[in-house]
């Protein structure tokens, strides 16, 4: 099971030309930068984009626990957050 902790709104990782990119369904490979990735330093990010949604919760398959609640960086439904876990 994964524990994770909310990071701060302003711990982003996706930079804003990606999102715009997704956001235009213009984005040369969508399938890099949504859902579970490392960046360099080995920090775990979860990212989603789901248009018309107004929040998400990530929670744990197997015990309902909230993982993290999901950071809005785009009115086009693009959300990110960092997860305090050390394995996918």
């Amino acid at each position: 099971m994964m524990a994770a902790v909310l990071m701060m709104a302003a711990d982003v990782m996706l930079a804003d030309a990606d999102i715009s990119a997704l956001a235009a369904a213009r984005h040369v490979n969508p399938f890099a930068v949504l859902g579970l990735h490392p960046d360099a330093a080995g920090h775990w990010w979860l990212r989603a984009m789901l248009p018309g949604a107004v929040q998400i919760v990530a929670v744990a398959a197997d015990t309902g626990q909230v993982l993290a609640r999901l950071n809005s960086r785009h009115s086009a439904g693009f959300f990110e957050a960092k997860l305090a876990i050390t394995e996918r």
